[in-house]
């Protein structure tokens, strides 16, 4: 998959930045968000946008519904919480996408450009911060101003990541190509609706919410994946089909954990997850740091 994912404040730039992109390379589809009725209404354009054979730029995302949905107190879902978002769909971008923050100008320039069908009743000053908090928060690429050859820029970086990626992607890879940590399932849990990339399913996402912010850091896969992939990352193998796959294909395993669905199904396992938890959030934290 190839997408560049804009968003940024009003009058940032995002739309001009697109435009400019798909004048240098016309092959390059565009799909423009405005506010959605719910964050699943990204599901199928997303999966629709998953061939690694050409690249689609979106125009807003999943970041500007957590933060319209906070500023203007919509109580949606992810004004409360911006993880699902980008677990659901961040990871998925990062396999070897770019997911790019245009904060605009000095925010009196962009009061100045907006619009009555704007969001007039957010200052401009406190859009524009919270946008940059959400792009720091979870490893968003910032750009500020106008710089002069991004559009140009971004292409160039997101074929690299396309090449360099070498097919890791989604449904097969979700989360950024060169992570530290990967985390290994034994399979996708297709009929779980939208469950269509790795650990998306009720309860394997549970170790994606234990490690909150850090779960976009590491990626996420199965016993499909090529192995040579996993070597020389530090694995956490999610079960023990995971862990014996990983052994036959002389993939070295940082640490066994429980399969999730063992582990956060029945209470009679409460016990044990306060462990596994902090066991893998040590290692995470240990790869980033020598990271």
């Amino acid at each position: 998959m190839s997408v560049i994912v804009l968003d940024g404040p009003e009058k940032a730039g995002k739309t001009t930045l697109a435009r400019q992109v798909m004048a240098l390379d016309p092959s390059v589809r565009y799909r423009h968000w405005g506010p959605v009725a719910s964050i699943t209404e990204y599901d199928r354009p997303l999966v629709d946008d998953v061939p690694p054979d050409h690249l689609v730029i979106w125009d807003r995302s999943w970041a500007s519904e957590h933060v319209y949905d906070r500023l203007l107190r919509r109580g949606a879902v992810l004004g409360a919480d911006p993880w699902y978002g980008e677990w659901k769909y961040g990871t998925s971008a990062r396999s070897n996408g770019l997911l790019v923050m245009m904060l605009g100008e000095d925010p009196s320039v962009l009061e100045s450009r907006r619009t009555p069908d704007d969001h007039t009743v957010i200052p401009a000053e406190v859009e524009r911060a919270q946008f940059k908090w959400y792009a720091h928060e979870y490893g968003w690429q910032v750009y500020e101003g106008n710089p002069p050859d991004l559009a140009a820029d971004l292409l160039t970086m997101v074929y690299a990541e396309r090449a360099r990626a070498g097919g890791r992607h989604v449904p097969v890879w979700a989360g950024p190509w060169d992570a530290r940590v990967v985390f290994v399932g034994d399979r996708r849990n297709e009929s779980s609706g939208f469950g269509w990339r790795p650990f998306d399913s009720r309860y394997t996402r549970e170790y994606g919410l234990a490690l909150g912010r850090d779960a976009v850091r590491c990626a996420w896969t199965n016993t499909d994946c090529d192995p040579g992939w996993l070597r020389g990352r530090a694995v956490v193998a999610c079960g023990q089909v995971a862990a014996g796959w990983c052994y036959q294909q002389c993939v070295n395993v940082r640490t066994m954990v429980p399969h999730p669905s063992y582990l956060f199904r029945w209470g009679k396992m409460a016990g044990m997850r306060t462990g596994v938890v902090e066991e893998i959030r040590y290692i995470v934290s240990k790869e980033m740091q020598n990271g």
